[in-house]
């Protein structure tokens, strides 16, 4: 994590140096609908409540990925003291894996699901410099997910997870991004399901808006 808290600051501090170099923009960036790709890796982490072991056994935290498209709607910009502060929407379509390993006694398994999933997160944010080259925002919203297919394998390697996961999830994405060095984009997010199957995750995700 102190590792993550770092590259955020050398971000900041490289994008500052950007945008202090810079003339005056004409619009105010926060306000013009853009377009994007992201990429990122998360580590996820679920139960199976109502499926294989029907006990509601934690699964341990797996590595997967996400990549897709997203969009920035501008809502309505706000004058807090001496700065202005933007409202937008930022929904997202995204291909996603999510999975769980479980051990006990030294034997195990891991499924791996992937995911149609699309967050519909609002922001809050700010740029800064005159150029608007950088800037920071938290995001707060639900997502929905659609299950297309999984595997597993070791303890689980005979288990097909959607037919002991339900193939729809939903729940609360949240977290904080930046935008540095003109058009670049870096966010952390965590999001929390609230079906039975509790698919929890927490990503990085870098994207270009166009």
């Amino acid at each position: 994590m102190k590792q993550i808290i770092s590259i955020f600051a050398l971000l900041a501090v490289l994008s500052a140096n950007v945008f202090a170099q810079e003339e005056e923009a004409g619009t105010s960036k926060a306000m013009d609908m853009r377009f994007g790709i992201r990429a990122g890796t998360n580590w996820s982490s679920m139960s199976m409540r109502a499926g294989y072991y029907n006990s509601g056994y934690s699964f341990g935290s797996v590595l997967g990925f996400q990549v897709g498209g997203a969009a920035e709607i501008p809502i309505s910009q706000v004058f807090l003291g001496k700065k202005d502060f933007y409202i937008g929407a930022n929904p997202a379509v995204m291909f996603i894996s999510k999975g769980g390993d479980y051990g006990f006694l030294g034997v195990g398994g891991e499924i791996t699901t992937y995911y149609l999933e699309v967050p519909v997160p609002v922001s809050f944010g700010t740029y800064f410099g005159k150029s608007q080259n950088f800037g920071v925002r938290v995001e707060l919203g639900p997502y929905f997910a659609i299950g297309l297919f999984g595997s597993g394998d070791g303890l689980l390697e005979n288990v097909k997870p959607f037919d002991e996961l339900s193939r729809f999830d939903a729940g609360l994405t949240y977290g904080a991004a930046i935008q540095f060095i003109g058009d670049f984009y870096f966010g952390m997010h965590s999001s929390i399901g609230f079906t039975d199957d509790d698919v929890s995750t927490f990503a990085l995700t870098f994207g270009y808006k166009f």
